[in-house]
């Protein structure tokens, strides 16, 4: 091909945010899944005084249709209808009637009944509701859940700085692009697109913006557009799996194929090329394959 990369940009100069390196979590974060926890498990009483955040039944009559029904539910403190009504409930009693001024009209409404979701306690109870192997108090669960949240974290920050890495990377890389080459890669792309569009019942002719129906040949101008600027970063992702992996292009792409299609498909490579193009598999093990690489140099940016 006459496409190459020319300067593949050092991804170890990238700036990452000391934000995206962070992943411990400190003593609030799990005083908040606690009190979480808690509200989880909340039972449902009966209540004498409406309070914010009660459910409140009440008999409503007006001149307002609406409002003129024998059963009526608020949730005071919610703002789930005007706030006025809702304010005049707080502090009434079952069995107490008031009339209120609301926007449509006058309505009298009278408390049927109020019900409070009132949170379990924090105690050893709550945390054995989860059923959680080996964790039977707060203690055991405070430690489970930095455990299992931190190692989460960590992997998520991996994750996006490798990815900001290669994006990076894609972008800065510099190339010398064939508009020949690049025409016909993204018009295989697009093809494929359309034809896959079609066999799972979607019409690519449909407009996005709903304004005017466009035609075969203009929707698949449109895909063509649409995949033109990932051409070139197809090449910085060889050049960094050749890179990163130490294996020539074609020894990469052989290995890999071979490793994904028993890791996914239960497949030899052979069959997975019997199933899709080799540029559909090219694609996908180059761009998998170098994030999967930069994951090992992102483990050495997160905090300790």
């Amino acid at each position: 091909m006459k496409s190459r990369v020319v300067t593949l940009y050092d991804y170890t100069q990238a700036a990452v945010p000391d934000e995206m390196r962070r992943w411990r979590i400190d003593e609030a974060e799990i005083d908040h899944q606690i009190e979480t926890l808690s509200h989880s498990h909340a039972v449902e009483m009966d209540a004498d005084t409406v309070a914010p955040g009660d459910s409140v039944v009440c008999k409503g009559e007006s001149a307002v249709p609406r409002w003129n029904k024998p059963v009526l539910l608020f949730y005071p403190g919610h703002e789930l209808c005007e706030k006025g009504i809702e304010d005049a409930l707080i502090g009434m009693n079952v069995g107490e009637g008031k009339t209120i001024a609301a926007s449509e009209g006058e309505l009298t409404l009278t408390v049927c009944r109020i019900v409070r979701r009132v949170p379990h306690p924090v105690d050893d109870d709550l945390v054995q509701l989860e059923k959680i192997e080996g964790v039977e108090n707060l203690e055991q669960y405070r430690r489970w859940y930095r455990e299992i949240t931190e190692q989460r974290n960590r992997q998520d920050r991996i994750n996006h700085i490798a990815r900001m890495l290669l994006n990076e990377t894609a972008a800065k890389t510099v190339y010398e692009i064939d508009e020949a080459e690049e025409t016909e890669w993204a018009t295989h792309l697009a093809n494929l697109e359309y034809d896959s569009m079609v066999a799972n019942g979607m019409d690519p002719t449909v407009p996005e913006d709903g304004v005017e129906f466009l035609t075969e040949e203009q929707a698949r101008e449109k895909l063509v557009d649409q995949a033109r600027p990932f051409f070139r970063n197809e090449f910085a992702y060889i050049a960094l799996a050749v890179q990163l992996s130490g294996m020539d292009e074609a020894t990469y792409f052989r290995t890999e194929l071979e490793r994904d299609g028993q890791r996914y498909y239960q497949k030899s490579a052979e069959e997975l090329l019997e199933m899709a193009p080799e540029s559909t598999w090219r694609s996908q093990v180059f761009h998998n394959g170098s994030e999967d690489l930069l994951r090992i140099y992102a483990e050495k940016l997160v905090e300790e």
